[in-house]
């Protein structure tokens, strides 16, 4: 055929000219020049592909490898972006001085915003539809691409990009609504012939108001003895009783409902962690101490064998919102009992010299200890000052007069000098 082949550019080419002494269509055995049109300002080797196509049977093609090798130093960059409408947008860029700006990333970044009246503001969580973004390129002949991470590329759509062998000035990028919590992506421009020439362009869209109610678990029936969850003198505070028993596992579920993120704060630093913990499972039944969206917080806490009722928080954090959980744990009944191993008869005789003796309480709850003397039907409201008390275990012989739970107490009885001055010398029994 006299026009039997076309010469169409393949990928990067832009550079390559391609119309010098080229006609649009090629006889067999035409000598057809191709050459760069500048010289190649980045200082690597650039390459860009030609593809010659047969006119009759155009799936019958060659492509040709153009190279050019590398210049003396890099002069090519993507500059600065800029909203086509600048009155609803505004493109704010990090300083290269050093100084510090709150919004900025990086050098290489600028950040998508609204003007706000000279106090640039985040996007509000409203969709946006094709928002044109201008491009300051500064070579005449680069070609850029545009990428958006996949997480971000659900809410982040590029509508008109850059096309491959067009010098592409601008690009234009449309936003769902967010009724989710804030929300941050990057679409990164860069250059086709050397990717760590690029600029990023972050978009930081406000979320909905964060919303979060607590409640029982569906599902979950709460056992004999529960004060089930309920709110207290507001929303963000809420009260649950257990009984005395373990629940560590058996927890009380409580249903999170929220579109915003959330933290349970540690008991573990707490005057709590011996008795209470609080915890959310994930999909694979590990406990977790974040996340977001919707939750179930378990609630545990260990038996209360003292008389002594427990209380606690479980503090929760939903955005900037703080939610405090009450919990009371139910004692048991108070009791208190001698262990007569150490003494006969609920009975202690004292020798005449100081002297001391053992006696071991086993209770559950609180006590006081004090002394009067006489007994039976003679006993007095004075003070028998000549006993004292300490903890048997305590190296120190400190004196107490009050204690919780078991202890071996120490009963000390001071020397008998009441008569005649010297220890037993005709002075009377005393008792208390």
């Amino acid at each position: 055929a006299i026009s039997e082949w076309q010469l169409l550019k393949g990928y990067n080419a832009e550079w390559i000219d391609t119309t010098t002494n080229i006609t649009a269509d090629l006889p067999v055995g035409t000598l057809t020049t191709v050459k760069p049109q500048e010289a190649n300002p980045y200082n690597k080797e650039r390459r860009g592909t030609l593809v010659f196509r047969n006119v009759q049977r155009p799936s019958i093609m060659q492509t040709l490898i153009v190279t050019q090798k590398a210049g003396a130093a890099t002069n090519v960059n993507i500059g600065k972006l800029s909203a086509k409408d600048a009155a609803t947008y505004q493109i704010v860029s990090r300083p290269t001085d050093g100084t510090t700006n709150n919004v900025g990333t990086t050098e290489k970044a600028d950040t998508l915003m609204l003007p706000g009246g000279g106090a640039p503001t985040f996007l509000a969580n409203d969709p946006y539809n094709d928002i044109e973004i201008e491009v300051d390129s500064t070579a005449t002949t680069q070609e850029w691409s545009l990428s958006v991470d996949r997480i971000d590329s659900t809410w982040i759509k590029i509508t008109d990009g850059p096309v491959l062998n067009k010098q592409c000035k601008a690009f234009k990028v449309s936003l769902t609504a967010n009724d989710s919590i804030r929300r941050t992506g990057t679409i990164r421009l860069y250059d086709r012939q050397d990717e760590t020439i690029y600029r990023d362009l972050v978009v930081v869209q406000e979320g909905a108001a964060v919303t979060a109610t607590l409640a029982t678990a569906d599902g979950y029936t709460p056992g004999a003895g529960f004060v089930a969850l309920a709110q207290g003198a507001d929303t963000e505070h809420y009260t649950v009783t257990f009984p005395k028993e373990n629940y560590t596992k058996e927890p009380y579920r409580i249903k999170l409902t929220t579109n915003g993120t959330w933290r349970i704060h540690d008991v573990a630093d707490t005057e709590y962690r011996n008795w209470l913990d609080a915890y959310s499972l994930n999909k694979l039944d590990r406990r977790v101490m974040s996340g977001t969206g919707d939750a179930i917080i378990e609630i545990g806490t260990t038996a209360n064998d003292s008389a002594s009722v427990r209380t606690g928080n479980v503090i929760l954090t939903v955005g900037d919102t703080e939610y405090t959980i009450a919990v009371t744990k139910l004692s048991t009944t108070p009791v208190i009992t001698l262990d007569d191993s150490h003494v006969t008869g609920n009975h202690i005789d004292f020798a005449s010299a100081a002297s001391a003796q053992g006696v071991r309480f086993i209770t559950n709850d609180n006590w006081k200890v004090t002394a009067v003397n006489g007994v039976g039907a003679g006993v007095t409201a004075d003070a028998a000052d000549w006993l004292s008390f300490s903890n048997a275990s305590d190296a120190t012989d400190a004196a107490i007069t009050a204690g919780s739970g078991s202890m071996v107490l120490k009963i000390s009885a001071a020397a008998q000098t009441e008569t005649g001055g010297v220890a037993g010398a005709g002075a009377p029994a005393r008792s208390a």
